[in-house]
């Protein structure tokens, strides 16, 4: 099984108190593990939130650090992702369900590769979207 980290897995690792069942799975699962350009961005939307300071140094080393080992797992938005992301969105918006545009785009790459999404926040998530979260293992 292959896996697609959301941005709050990745983060798991920059904190001073880490839930170190996450931290394990991770490393467990490090071959299997894919991440979304959107991820990324996400987590750099939040260094750039940050105030200058020691903290926000420390991030931006840490977010180095997290881009260096996903240079060659980095999954890209893309035209056939699009198209997923099109069709999927669609069916929801159809059934009376708006999804939020990053989750939506991340479940439309969970789905377009065939990975299962790791979260804390599965019910953000339909259910035609496989989630695992590994907070609860």
């Amino acid at each position: 099984m292959s896996y697609l980290v959301d941005s709050n897995v990745l983060s798991e690792s920059s904190k001073s108190r880490t839930d170190p069942r996450v931290l394990q799975w991770m490393s467990d699962h490090d071959a299997e593990l894919d991440v979304s350009v959107i991820s990324l961005g996400e987590i750099l939307k939040g260094i750039h939130l940050m105030d200058a300071g020691r903290r926000r140094v420390q991030i931006e080393r840490w977010f180095q650090r997290i881009e260096r080992w996903a240079a060659s797992r980095i999954l890209p938005v893309d035209p056939p992702l699009m198209e997923t992301w099109a069709r999927f969105y669609a069916s929801h918006q159809r059934a009376g369900r708006r999804l939020p545009l990053l989750d939506s785009l991340l479940a439309a790459t969970a789905l377009r590769y065939k990975l299962t999404l790791v979260t804390r926040n599965t019910a953000d998530f339909p259910g035609d979207v496989p989630v695992f979260n590994p907070w609860m293992e």
